[in-house]
């Protein structure tokens, strides 16, 4: 019983496995047959492993359908967990449904999956009767147990192989690059991206120092300081000509710590050129303003001055002194205007500072009224 729960512990192989669990029992009991065998959906039996002794015939071979469909006949037995006993076949009901096998003597146990009959685990005795005590029953029993187990075992590898394989679809299937961490901050796997970006293969990732493919050691290791901190972490990497946000987060296990660290790489190098570029038109346009301000002052002080100039000429009619003050008044305005917007572009580039000036109100609203008294005195 030992050596037959061994095999399942240690045997990674499944038939392999249940071929040496039938051998073992069979070897127990003194049978000439043993095998393993699972429901189908019009209920007949498929044998899929078997042991047999030299000279003993194949269950595969036997092309008698009625005999696969008996264990139909017998399913609401083992639906009950009961075995079927039949110690003496040819003086049985069962003599002629079971001559191809040539059994004298059969016992078979259900084997069930998860609270479901699955199949069945049976021996046969061909070259000679044998009588079967409460021993066998409960040798039955148990090794049926046992297999119940193997297929268990293997279902399990099964689901978790399914379960890697789709989620390697879904990483493999990723446009970005993305790194998988053990808590050792060792590399456990990398999507095709991944090397892509690195220009080398998975493989080869997987091989070398992550900082040799992607940081550069340009950067402290995000992966590094998320398993030490628990935290997200995010560096601005630069590869030749491409620039990369590098983000780790942590993935944690049933303790509460980092069991794993996915890290991946976001390409930032678009971006990057689009802020340049806008930096660089915004510059432009400073220079044009800067430029413009200083061709407009020019004419500006000249209007500004001979004004001034007209304001003081005693000889000028009280009317034209008034309209020459309100051309010095716009004129001024107008600077000022040109002035602001030239200090607003400065305050854009960061390269003018604060300046705080008092002003006077009353003036102010005196400059404003002179500006448009004569085009408000046009429309009245």
């Amino acid at each position: 019983m030992n050596r037959c729960l061994h095999e399942v512990i240690s045997n990674d192989n499944f038939e392999q496995g249940i071929n040496e669990i039938l051998k073992l029992t069979a070897s127990h009991l003194s049978a000439d047959r043993a095998y393993a065998g699972v429901y189908q959906d019009d209920g007949g039996i498929v044998f899929h492993c078997q042991w047999l002794a030299e000279g003993i015939k194949s269950l595969a071979c036997i092309e008698d359908e009625r005999f696969r469909m008996q264990f139909r006949i017998w399913h609401p037995v083992f639906e009950k967990g009961g075995l079927v006993k039949i110690p003496d076949i040819p003086a049985s009901e069962y003599a002629d449904v079971l001559s191809k096998p040539a059994c004298k003597t059969l016992m078979c146990s259900p084997i069930k999956l998860h609270g479901k009959l699955h199949g069945v685990f049976g021996v046969g005795f061909v070259k000679n009767h044998h009588e079967i005590s409460e021993s066998d029953e409960n040798t039955m029993e148990a090794i049926a147990r046992i297999i119940e187990l193997a297929y268990e075992k293997i279902g399990e590898k099964n689901r978790l192989e399914q379960s890697e394989a789709e989620k390697k679809l879904i990483l493999d299937s990723m446009r970005i690059p993305v790194l998988l961490f053990n808590d050792k901050c060792e590399l456990l796997s990398a999507n095709p991206a991944a090397a892509e970006i690195s220009g080398k293969s998975v493989g080869e990732i997987l091989r070398e120092p992550c900082s040799d493919n992607f940081c550069m050691g340009k950067v402290e290791c995000q992966a590094k300081k998320c398993i030490e901190t628990g935290l997200e972490q995010s560096a601005v990497v630069k590869r030749a000509d491409k620039t990369f946000n590098i983000y780790a987060s942590p993935i944690f296990g049933k303790n509460g710590k980092v069991a794993n660290v996915i890290k991946s790489a976001l390409d930032l190098t678009d971006l990057y050129k689009a802020k340049d570029q806008a930096e660089a038109a915004n510059r432009a346009k400073s220079m044009f303003i800067a430029m413009m301000s200083h061709e407009i002052n020019t004419p500006l002080n000249a209007i500004i001055g001979f004004s001034e100039i007209a304001m003081g000429d005693p000889r000028l009619p009280a009317d034209m002194a008034e309209n020459a003050a309100a051309v010095n008044q716009s004129g001024k305005a107008l600077l000022a205007i040109v002035n602001d917007i030239f200090t607003l572009s400065k305050l854009e580039e960061k390269s003018a500072g604060d300046a705080f000036a008092w002003f006077n109100p009353s003036s102010m609203f005196e400059d404003i009224r002179g500006i448009y008294e004569a085009q408000a005195a046009a429309k009245t």
